[in-house]
């Protein structure tokens, strides 16, 4: 290509970008086909685009792409050192994974997030507050209304943020949200002077007009269609006209609000079945995914749908309190397997195994590997339990959902009969469309011990590090490879990427700690341990030269800088930096 050609193919990338971003300053979403014809190269030029279309394919559905996207641009502003972009992309992150019912990687971002803000509040938009509005509702500690509370205090920080830097796309979708999280919203004081500032940008932006126009609606009155994304407009419809029959596309089946939200919708269609059983499953998976959302408006929907159920129904509510009940076993039933079986003692860091409390290792034996995956999965869940359709897409994958349903079906039912053999009876229940393990068959999981552990040692390293070592080093003794014994789940990667980086941090705490205290024998284990840790590191390597070329062996030094020389030649094909060549040839 000619340098005319190239010159005019850049000039008509640049043209669509600020077309594209013109749009936004109008406030509208451009279209995410529209993004995707940009190369690559040229996406994250842009945060201002990164971030319009990471959130156009979560309010469309697209769950999965979105996580990707917001994956790769946490990546890419780390690797440039943009803090504050990062933090954001995280925090677009954790929200999606609180739209789907909240994850293991939510709970764990929350919490480096709520870190983070209390470190450099500076560094945080309006994003990592949003994030953590919704995240402490649904992964935050204490009773329900003191999270709530936090919530709030959250939201109202975050639409100060967006108001400030004048971000008013994102503005309005916060109001949005918090409408949808509480439809309280219009009657609490400390939100008359945000909602005065949408009206006053509704005059301007036409996406502020048309929430504006929505929040000031009447409850059940007629609602034009605004141009609204589509989860976001089934969600407007199903919580201002609740009986209104609404379709769910595919790509929303695995959204919990919209589920929870367009439930009042099948309430005729449950009566009209004229099964009680069958109400008392929809019950209990409203209850359930109300939990999963953890917000107010979604407890009052449970709420109200039980008192439908009973107002329509009342001859069924002796039924449907007691099939509500299997879900919680009375205490006397639950004395009669727990009093004859210990409870369940795991081990997963360096493969799976199972004893009952202080006696020997099970032998575990599968006849399906993915009996094995499902247990493992359970157990890496807030609550020990998931959704069946997360459990499908996770664990089982891609295929046709009729064979993935069966595949489903045989494992749980071989891991029943496997927990049964074992003298743990019952210890799994399916029902409602949530699977789990209850909780009362569960004694000690090593990794949950582990990052207690570990995130009390964080919390106490800034004012007692001598305390805070202590915890580590108990830590650090229980870390092992995740899934060892299933090198083929790819759905552990992201856990095993976690666990990594954060046992790296506590041995470089060790390290730091024991060099601070002039223990040079530990300072010298330690830092063996994260070489042989993470042999990638070639910061493990440097720490090690100077630690030697302080102590004046030199000789040590250099053969520490030849081991390097192998592992970059013969696992990455290169060369040590320059830098670290200078720690020994200045």
């Amino acid at each position: 290509m000619s340098k005319q050609n190239e010159s005019s193919t850049s000039s008509n990338w640049s043209d669509l970008v600020l077309k594209l971003e013109q749009q936004y300053l109008a406030g509208k979403l451009p279209k995410h086909e529209d993004y995707a014809a940009l190369p690559a190269s040229l996406r994250r030029t842009s945060p201002l685009l990164l971030r319009m279309d990471c959130v156009r394919l979560m309010l469309d559905g697209r769950t999965r792409e979105a996580a990707e996207q917001l994956s790769l641009a946490v990546k890419g502003y780390a690797a440039q050192a943009n803090e504050r972009e990062m933090l954001s992309m995280m925090g677009l992150l954790a929200l999606l994974y609180t739209q789907i019912g909240g994850t293991p990687e939510a709970r764990t971002m929350i919490d480096f997030l709520t870190e983070e803000y209390e470190r450099t509040p500076g560094q945080c938009s309006g994003f990592v507050l949003w994030a953590l509005a919704r995240g402490s509702g649904s992964t935050g500690r204490g009773a329900t209304r003191e999270r709530w509370g936090r919530s709030e205090r959250y939201y109202l920080e975050a639409a100060a943020r967006f108001a400030e830097s004048g971000d008013y796309i994102w503005y309005a979708g916060l109001l949005l949200d918090r409408w949808i999280y509480d439809d309280n919203l219009l009657g609490q004081p400390e939100w008359e002077r945000w909602l005065e500032l949408l009206r006053q940008w509704a005059t301007l932006y036409p996406v502020c007009g048309q929430i504006y126009t929505l929040l000031r609606s009447e409850p059940g009155a007629p609602i034009d269609d605004l141009g609204l994304p589509e989860r976001v407009w089934i969600l407007v419809q199903a919580m201002r006209t609740p009986n209104r029959a609404l379709v769910r596309t595919e790509m929303l089946e695995h959204d919990v609000e919209v589920q929870l939200f367009t439930m009042p919708s099948e309430l005729d269609a449950i009566i009209a079945a004229d099964d009680a059983g069958a109400a008392a499953a929809w019950l209990r998976r409203a209850a359930m995914l109300a939990e999963a959302i953890a917000s107010p408006a979604a407890q009052r929907t449970a709420d109200q749908l039980a008192q439908a159920l009973r107002e329509q129904r009342p001859g069924w509510l002796p039924a449907v309190q007691e099939r509500s009940a299997e879900a919680k076993v009375s205490s006397a039933e639950q004395a009669g397997p727990l009093a004859a079986s210990p409870t369940m003692r795991i081990q997963l860091f360096s493969g799976l195994k199972l004893s009952a409390g202080a006696a020997e290792l099970i032998e575990l034996k599968w006849k399906r590997r993915k009996a094995r995956e499902l247990l493992v999965y359970l157990l890496l869940q807030p609550g020990h339990r998931a959704l069946r359709e997360h459990i499908l897409e996770q664990v089982f994958g891609e295929g046709e959902a009729a064979k993935l349903a069966n595949h489903l079906y045989v494992s749980l039912h071989e891991l029943r009969h496997r927990l049964k053999t074992w003298g743990w009876e019952g210890a799994v229940y399916a029902r409602g469309g949530m699977i789990g393990i209850d909780e009362a068959f569960i004694g000690y999981i090593d990794i949950e011990q582990y990052y207690t552990l570990s995130q009390v040692g964080d919390q106490l390293w800034a004012d007692d590090r001598e305390a805070a070592v202590k915890l580590y080093l108990d830590a650090v003794q229980l870390y092992g490879p995740l899934g060892a014994d299933m090198p083929y789940a790819d759905w552990l990667e992201r856990c095993r990427s976690q666990l990594l980086e954060r046992q790296t941090l506590m041995v470089r705490r060790l390290i730091e700690y024991y060099s601070e205290t002039s223990d040079k024998a530990r300072a010298e284990q330690w830092l063996n341990q994260w070489i042989d840790l993470r042999p990638d590191h070639e910061e493990a390597y440097q720490a090690m030269i100077q630690f030697w070329k302080g102590l004046g062996h030199e000789a040590e030094a250099i053969s520490w800088y030849r081991r390097l020389e192998r592992v970059c030649e013969e696992e990455f094909g290169t060369a040590p930096l320059e830098e670290t060549r200078r720690l020994i040839w200045p």
